[in-house]
């Protein structure tokens, strides 16, 4: 399949804007834009984003803001299976990545439902790079490994931001991370390790409610 099949101006009928013009444009509304993306990869966000209209009391949003698409470049989005979040707008509440030091519970419960269908999410602890759009793709399967800095790091924040147990956010699975989420999976009366990826699934959406409330 061609990595641009698929052209799209809307996920859900929802429209995606773009807002990366000018630099005055990054956190506003934006305008209507097309972006390619494999078929496959389409039907991906379009549960992901599905499902998160659904868990989120606020519904569907009205824009979706994206920073791109298919780009023509080594890696997931040369391939048409990756997707650059700036930004969600409903009709009286907005999330904007850049903005997650002020918003992170709600930009958390955001990226569980995304984790839940794209097993790579880069997010704002990842690295510098990525604080002002979330990059989702399906280069790699759902799932938790306590070797993967971009997974551990969403967990630690999540232990401080929607739990209530802060720990250091530096993506490495040690003792502290380790007392902490076994503390919250038993709290919450979910089952472990989380690296059976029912039990992943399964914290991502009791995330996603609790951030998203």
């Amino acid at each position: 399949m061609a990595p641009n099949e698929k052209a799209f101006s809307d996920i859900t009928g929802t429209p995606t804007n773009y807002a990366r013009t000018t630099r005055q444009d990054y956190g506003t509304r934006g305008r209507r834009a097309t972006f390619h993306c494999t078929s496959r990869f389409y039907n991906v966000m379009t549960a992901a984003f599905r499902e998160l209209w659904e868990v989120c009391p606020l519904g569907r949003a009205q824009v979706i803001v994206c920073a791109g698409a298919y780009v023509n470049k080594p890696g997931q989005h040369g391939r048409g299976q990756a997707f650059d979040l700036d930004a969600l707008f409903w009709a009286h509440r907005s999330l904007v990545a850049l903005n997650y030091p002020s918003d992170s519970r709600f930009y958390l419960g955001v990226e569980s439902i995304l984790r839940r269908h794209c097993g790579t999410v880069l997010d704002y602890h990842y690295n510098a790079a990525h604080r002002d759009h979330m990059h989702i793709d399906a280069g790699t399967t759902v799932g938790f490994t306590t070797g993967s800095p971009s997974r551990v790091k969403y967990v630690q924040a999540t232990l401080g931001a929607i739990y209530g147990r802060a720990v250091v956010i530096d993506g490495l699975y040690g003792p502290q991370t380790d007392g902490a989420i076994n503390a919250v999976l038993a709290q919450q009366g979910l089952a472990g390790p989380l690296t059976n990826v029912t039990h992943w699934r399964a914290f991502l959406l009791r995330t996603a409610r609790l951030g998203l409330a």
